[in-house]
């Protein structure tokens, strides 16, 4: 559940930078020495607001599941084991815990414990 807190923080932030960076590049673009910040394409803005959000929602997958699992609950089991899937392509913390959800997930100590 932890895992999950962090993951949305990190998205909603992301996704706050990402709306007011956009509200920036359209007014001030900042010009230090050669280097133009704030003056990039403008058409790649709506494509980072949507991983910011698509990061927020599988934080708040990870942490549904996580409660899920702490309640030893089967289908807590389940979202925990699609989210450690998807988080082995977040090179390279996100593929250590996916591995490890995965090895701890298809232990038959742990289909037991939530079949109850």
């Amino acid at each position: 559940m932890v895992y999950g807190g962090i993951v949305i923080l990190w998205g909603f932030t992301s996704l706050w930078a990402v709306s007011h960076l956009g509200l920036l590049m359209d007014r001030a673009p900042v010009h230090i020495g050669h280097l133009d910040f704030l003056n990039c394409d403008l058409r790649l803005l709506p494509l980072w607001a949507a991983l910011a959000f698509a990061t927020g929602v599988f934080g708040a997958a990870a942490m549904v599941g996580g409660w899920g699992l702490y309640n030893l609950k089967n289908w807590g089991r389940i979202v925990v084991f699609v989210v450690g899937l998807l988080a082995l392509v977040r090179f390279p913390f996100g593929m250590a815990l996916g591995i490890y959800t995965l090895y701890v997930l298809l232990k038959p100590e742990a289909a037991r414990l939530t079949r109850k």
